[in-house]
């Protein structure tokens, strides 16, 4: 049986507190020492993970000061491991040809720290947030969780057929996928298929003995499915029955016309949502309207909100150049 367009949405879903089907990420030591950040020979402490609890331009202030610790000064650096991490969802969603969304805030919140001085033993009251007016902002007792449970897996059964090679997995249901380690996997000439409860790989090259199975545990949808049927935005309530499929957790937005003037913060590099470079090269060739759209809600996580659906939105429609605007 070959792939078939899916009618709703698979969701990728992270926090920061524990909830049902949300496994914590494992976080690498994100302490480091200034010398050995510099010079690459990496000096490390046993802590973390840490993030920023503010708005996202505040956030990225917060990157540029000096704060003075018990002893020592220290700063924050992105800590970019957790959206590094989406990438393998992005594989998916292109391997599988699936509407797979990712929506993490908090992964554009996590940062490392750099410490100038000499340190033992830390403690968290050695950052001094109080007196560094990080109050509520500092947070350090939290973990990152992920509605996604990763495993290497060694292939069920290869087999050689003149010039390919077939692979086959078994997969559990329709939220289980296999990754090849390879990005050969990613040839023109791949052939990917579901066969009751397996997954079978066709192609021309020779992949790794290992895949990697992504199986994400099913959580409440956010995305309203129907925006899915919607292939073309040609009238006023096409834009609107699609920007109201996108709410969500207390965020909305709604069409603000065309040619309007974006104030949006958008994401710097690093922390963007991936998306295909040959897209994002076709585009930059083309002269196209613009469609702003406004984003109300919290303010805490409103740039991300906006960040997300205008990368939703240039994705499926790319039709339109995408702006974004706050709705006062």
């Amino acid at each position: 049986m070959a792939l078939r367009k899916s009618e709703h949405f698979f969701e990728v879903v992270t926090d920061v507190e524990a909830a049902e089907n949300l496994l914590p990420v494992e976080v690498s030591d994100c302490v480091f020492f200034a010398n050995e950040f510099d010079s690459g020979e990496t000096r490390t402490l046993p802590y973390g993970p840490f993030f920023l609890c503010a708005p996202y331009e505040e956030f990225l202030s917060l990157l540029s000061k000096d704060f003075r610790g018990a002893g020592f000064t220290y700063q924050f650096k992105p800590n970019r491991q957790l959206v590094e991490a989406e990438e393998k969802f992005f594989r998916v969603a292109q391997l599988y040809d699936v509407p797979l969304e990712i929506y993490s805030p908090w992964a554009r919140r996590a940062v490392d720290i750099r410490i100038v001085g000499e340190v033992g033993k830390l403690d968290f009251n050695d950052f001094k947030a109080a007196d560094n007016g990080l109050s509520g902002k500092f947070v350090a007792d939290k973990n990152f969780y992920i509605n996604a449970e990763l495993s290497l897996r060694t292939w069920d059964s290869f087999e050689e057929i003149g010039k390919t090679f077939e692979y086959r997995c078994t997969a559990d249901d329709e939220l289980t996928f296999a990754l090849p380690l390879t990005d050969s996997a990613f040839d023109d000439e791949l052939d990917v298929r579901r066969d009751g409860g397996q997954i079978i790989f066709r192609t021309t090259r020779e992949f790794p003995t290992r895949y990697e199975q992504v199986k994400l545990l099913p959580t409440e949808n956010k995305l309203d499915p129907r925006i899915l049927r919607k292939q073309r935005l040609r009238t006023r309530g096409d834009f609107e029955f699609v920007l109201s499929g996108l709410a969500r957790d207390g965020y909305s937005c709604r069409f603000g016309g065309f040619n309007g003037n974006e104030n949006i913060t958008r994401y710097v590099e690093g922390h963007e949502y991936f998306s295909a470079a040959d897209e994002e090269l076709l585009r930059a060739k083309k002269i196209l309207p613009t469609c702003t759209v406004k984003f109300s809600g919290a303010e805490l996580f409103l740039t991300d909100y906006a960040n997300f659906v205008l990368h939703f939105l240039t994705t499926r429609y790319p039709e339109f150049n995408w702006a974004g605007e706050r709705d006062d």
